[in-house]
């Protein structure tokens, strides 16, 4: 027994974290400000039974925990030695860099960040803080001010009044009493508002389903337009004089309500939904509220937004922001709120719908440099802005819209805006060419001086000399412009064979006439 003592007696006065609780055993403890070990050991399983929420099998779990840290079985935690042992080490000074990082003055979501991530105290804080945050790569660096300001208030507060000792329950032989921290109701706030059913029922038709007055007067029966006008006036004059009370709530909620809006993002939020988040994130503190109170908390702040009344616009439009829009976003959402029909309008704007030309463009201004024709129906593709995508189409937008899209290589695009010219085709640099010998001519001469010009693959110029109605290729194996042939039927033997066509390009020219090209249109101006 000794033994167990002297080897667990170091141990004694470890903060509460060490034990690796159960979340909720946690802040229990935290709530009624038991902060180490001993402690526990000295208020006895008995009176931590008469916290509230904890019960039998919760402190045998408690106290278990204990034994397993200390090495020594339960039975020894109730020896009267090692109580005393504990009850002189709580006398001692609490080490104040041995303390949780919830003392400090940081936001809640942050709290949650550092503890996530294995920040438990403060001396394991200032460890990362000398390193630089170096070995944690998840804060921000708006966050990582926040911490230096937090740990700087905190030290100099040591250095005016040094190591504050931590008031602990009091022990009296048989009647042990625990001192609680105050909790605020939500419930006893809502009630001082002295509203009836039917006052609760306007204000829910009003701010949750977004009724008219006249169609609550029609929901409720009995009462006139103005009647409910006059009854929503009463309410709103209930939560001025309340207010003070329901700022607590408001203070709290704004600082979780960026933290939930991310959780629920691409998520419908209903008003059961986002109060069972809230409900969620009041383990942590002194605020007590059930999901129904906390849904009727979300109605009020709606019905304030609804109102529009000044004062109460300077506590929600102003100093609770984050709150505000989270709770105007619950369905139905309230669009009159101006963040929220900046954001449904933003939301609208990019799910909708666009033509290719307008896709093509937005991919060019993001990339803000020239891509290839492929690249651009490959990221439009991404984009998911039309029902069905066609990737000829997207091509056709970018050949044929000279105002807005310029080709600068080959199948390379950029926007029209951006100034550069537009790389001249190939079919009007070998028709230029051929306009110079004034003559058909051989398909390597053409491929060298087209080549000097714009750089072209052998297999890209064949095609264009084959396929394309302004040009023909004569019996003798050389290409020309089309409008120098003479008509079919004047052909002799005379007729030099570079004016002569040959068959298969003949034809060519006849299924392209049948296709609908209008080819007496395409050689006109191509005179020799």
């Amino acid at each position: 027994m000794r033994q167990s003592l002297e080897i667990s007696v170091k141990k004694l006065y470890a903060p509460i974290e060490d034990l690796n609780l159960e979340r909720r055993a946690f802040h229990m403890l935290r709530r009624v400000d038991i902060q180490t070990i001993s402690q526990i050991i000295v208020v006895g399983k008995s009176n931590i039974l008469s916290i509230r929420n904890i019960g039998p099998l919760l402190a045998d779990r408690i106290f278990s925990a204990i034994a397993e840290y200390l090495g020594v079985s339960e039975d020894v935690l109730a020896n009267d030695e090692i109580r005393q042992l504990a009850l002189k080490e709580k006398e001692q000074q609490l080490n104040p860099l041995n303390v949780s990082v919830a003392v400090l003055d940081l936001p809640f979501s942050l709290i949650v960040l550092l503890k996530k991530v294995g920040i438990l105290r403060i001396e394991q804080l200032i460890k990362l803080r000398s390193s630089n945050y170096q070995s944690n790569t998840q804060l921000e660096e708006m966050e990582k001010r926040k911490i230096d300001r937090a740990l700087r208030l905190y030290i100099k507060d040591l250095d005016v009044n040094p190591a504050p000792k931590v008031d602990a329950p009091q022990v009296i032989e048989e009647k042990q009493t625990i001192r609680f921290s105050p909790l605020v109701d939500l419930n006893l706030i809502l009630n001082s508002l002295w509203l009836n059913e039917r006052a609760w029922l306007v204000v829910e038709l009003r701010s949750v389903r977004m009724l008219t007055f006249e169609e609550i007067a029609v929901e409720i029966g009995g009462v006139t337009r103005a009647r409910v006008g006059q009854i929503i006036d009463q309410v709103n004059e209930k939560i001025q004089k309340k207010l003070n009370l329901l700022l607590v709530f408001c203070d709290y909620f704004d600082e979780q309500a960026k933290f939930i809006r991310k959780k629920l993002k691409n998520k419908e939020i209903t008003i059961s939904s986002l109060a069972r988040e809230f409900k969620l994130q009041l383990s942590e503190s002194n605020l007590v509220a059930t999901e129904e109170d906390i849904e009727r908390f979300i109605a009020i702040v709606r019905l304030l937004v609804i109102s529009d009344k000044p004062w109460a616009h300077e506590n929600f439009g102003v100093k609770h922001k984050e709150l505000t829009f989270l709770v105007c976003l619950v369905e139905p959402s309230i669009e009159k709120y101006k963040k929220v029909h900046q954001f449904l309008e933003k939301e609208k704007e990019k799910n909708r719908k666009l033509s290719y030309k307008e896709i093509a463009y937005m991919v060019l201004s993001e990339a803000q440099k020239p891509l290839h024709w492929r690249e651009i129906a490959e990221k439009a593709y991404q984009l998911n802005r039309k029902e069905r995508f066609e990737t000829r189409a997207l091509y056709n937008v970018l050949f044929t819209n000279e105002s807005l899209f310029v080709r600068v290589g080959q199948g390379t695009y950029e926007l029209a805006e951006w100034g550069n010219k537009q790389v001249e085709p190939y079919t009007e640099i070998v028709a230029s060419v051929l306009k110079r010998e004034h003559q058909a001519i051989p398909f390597d001469l053409i491929l060298a001086k087209v080549s000097s010009v714009r750089l072209v693959k052998q297999q890209t110029l064949v095609m264009h000399l084959d396929m394309h109605p302004r040009f023909y290729k004569s019996i003798n194996g050389t290409y020309g412009l089309r409008n120098w042939l003479p008509p079919r039927e004047n052909q002799n033997l005379r007729t030099p064979e570079w004016l002569i066509e040959d068959s298969k390009s003949f034809e060519r020219v006849e299924r392209a006439k049948q296709r609908g090209y209008d080819v007496e249109s395409i050689i006109a101006g191509d005179n020799l």
